[in-house]
């Protein structure tokens, strides 16, 4: 732009995957979507009976006849709900398992844009600019052709765009400063299809959230929906940060200086399950200690569930602050000795929930107690009072037990001393020896603070489990 001044560069990079995977998947018969099975056979060959559980008398069921539910015994979710799946494409083994196949369709479009801006004050002054935006998307529709109930079917959009800012000044000869400043923010946004659509009326099913079709897991065949979760959003993902860094060289030594601040922040809703997670048993229609019978498909055409679930999660509000300091040197004791020595402190604020809504299980203390995430002052979330009676043990307050409301102990004894040392051995150096030795202070990882979040008094799961042998389960 400027000769010997200023100085622009861009680039935009395009990307258009597409990927394909082929499944074998074990489906329903359409005999069995009405009831009917007396197709039903094990890897040998043999009949698999069904029995009636509404029969149940101690350990005897009667069979049904034919192997056939009655059409007025048949469940209308259910009815519904299997129609959800592909219909046999191939002929399968004798026990019509693998009796579909299909491909994945992978569409990955991503688009990056970079742009750099370098501009010469004076000789000893630079500064830089540069933008950098990564827009990537992922589509996959499974391999049933029915995307909205396919468990591997799945929808991503990614953003990520950062803005740099650095001035460089060279004070002498042997003395330059850096300082730097970054601005990154972020998006992650994880959905399935009929997210927001309600796909649950669909089949009739009360009682759950819009954001998924229902999960069903029938061992002996592929799922229906995914039990794995519903979405996960997380926007923004906030990362502000300055850094300054001081070099100096006199003689045989290199000195470095410098600092950093960090100011984080993500907030996050992760569904794990609010569209309802629905477990199939074949003991249901089995027969009570006799292995072979039964039929999870069977159990669901009844209506009848081995356990059920939902879990709903609110939004967690994580800031973090770090700051740290360091020094270091690196020192050519020798012509073929190099050493390496530093001191680095932290002052790490570790992750928490702006709206205090963390707990954790404290064993120290005898018989164990909750303490839950409260303000300087002691108060607690709001959000908290609805379940405090369910915590079966005592509870206190993060500021009562001594603890910042992250539930940690406090520490600013965070030194991390460094040290290295390369030795090149012989005339021609072909042997060098590098030792080197460090504490490095690390925050916890994310995952343990999603945990937190997930336990009482701020997250409650229910589920529901029937014995497979119960009369009704």
């Amino acid at each position: 732009v400027q000769k010997d001044k200023t100085h622009f560069f861009a680039t935009w990079e395009r990307t258009r995957q597409r990927a394909s995977d082929t499944q074998l998947s074990t489906v329903p018969t359409l005999a069995n979507r009405t009831g009917d099975f007396s197709d039903l056979r094990s890897t040998a060959g043999v009949p698999v009976i069904i029995y009636d559980p509404a029969s149940t008398v101690g350990t005897t069921r009667q069979a049904f006849s034919g192997n056939i539910i009655p059409l007025t015994r048949l469940d209308p979710v259910a009815l519904k709900a299997v129609t959800y799946y592909p219909r046999p494409n191939r002929a399968g083994t004798i026990a019509n398992a693998n009796n579909f196949g299909g491909n994945t369709k992978t569409r990955l479009n991503r688009d990056i844009v970079v742009g750099r801006l370098d501009h010469q004050l004076s000789p000893n002054d630079l500064l830089t600019a540069r933008y950098y935006i990564n827009d990537a998307a992922t589509n996959d529709d499974g391999t049933y052709g029915v995307p909205l109930s396919d468990p591997l079917s799945n929808i991503t959009d990614v953003r990520v765009q950062s803005v740099l800012a650095s001035y460089t000044h060279i004070f002498g000869p042997s003395v330059i400063n850096d300082l730097r400043g970054t601005y990154l923010r972020r998006k992650f946004l994880n959905t399935r299809p009929g997210y927001l659509e309600n796909p649950a009326s669909l089949i009739g099913l009360n009682g759950v959230s819009d954001a998924a079709f229902p999960a069903f897991t029938a061992p002996g065949y592929a799922s229906l929906g995914n039990a794995a979760g519903s979405f996960r959003l997380q926007t923004p993902i906030l990362d502000r940060q300055i850094v300054d860094a001081l070099s100096y060289n006199r003689g045989r030594h290199a000195f470095k200086f410098g600092g950093e601040v960090r100011f984080a922040r993500n907030e996050e809703v992760r569904d794990r399950g609010s569209a309802g997670n629905f477990t199939l048993s074949p003991l249901i229609t089995g027969l009570p200690g006799k292995s072979g019978t039964g039929n999870s498909i069977a159990s669901l055409m009844l209506g009848e569930i081995n356990a059920a679930s939902i879990q709903i999660s609110d939004k967690i509000r994580t800031v973090a602050t770090y700051v740290g300091l360091y020094a270091q040197d690196d020192w050519r004791a020798r012509a073929n000795v190099s050493v390496n020595y530093g001191l680095r402190y932290e002052i790490n604020g570790q992750m928490r929930d702006r709206d205090n809504r963390l707990a954790s299980i404290d064993l120290s203390v005898p018989g164990g107690r909750f303490v839950v995430a409260s303000d300087e002052r002691g108060r607690l979330s709001p959000t908290a009072t609805s379940l405090l009676a369910e915590m079966p043990i005592p509870y206190v307050t993060s500021r009562d037990a001594g603890w910042t409301p992250a539930l940690l102990r406090p520490s600013y004894r965070r030194f991390a001393p460094r040290l290295g040392l390369a030795w090149s051995l012989g005339e021609r150096a072909s042997t060098v020896v590098n030792a080197g030795f460090g504490v490095f202070l690390n925050q916890w990882a994310y995952s343990v603070q999603q945990s937190l979040a997930q336990t009482l008094p701020f997250f409650f799961s229910k589920t529901v489990n029937a014995p497979g042998d119960a009369l009704r389960p």
